[in-house]
């Protein structure tokens, strides 16, 4: 069942990513002072919204590329 959240944000739980991309991720957060939930929350958006501006037009919005990302029909380049 759905439930809206409160405050505008969700919280993700146990997300699994290989050894290398977590090391990433910690030394990035450490060279620009932020948490390791705030980076991966920018890492997020910049890679979304590169696929989008790299799309070609497929794309018009964010949300028509994670609708089809969900629906395993999303392209590369």
């Amino acid at each position: 069942m759905y439930s809206p959240a409160r405050n505008g944000k969700s919280v993700l739980r146990a997300v699994r990513v290989p050894h290398e991309l977590d090391e990433q991720i910690r030394r990035l957060c450490e060279q620009h002072s932020l948490s390791y939930s705030g980076c991966v929350i920018r890492l997020a958006r910049q890679g979304m919204e590169q696929a989008v501006n790299s799309s070609a037009g497929r794309y018009q919005s964010l949300d028509t590329l994670i609708n089809d990302v969900l629906a395993g029909n999303a392209r590369e380049g």
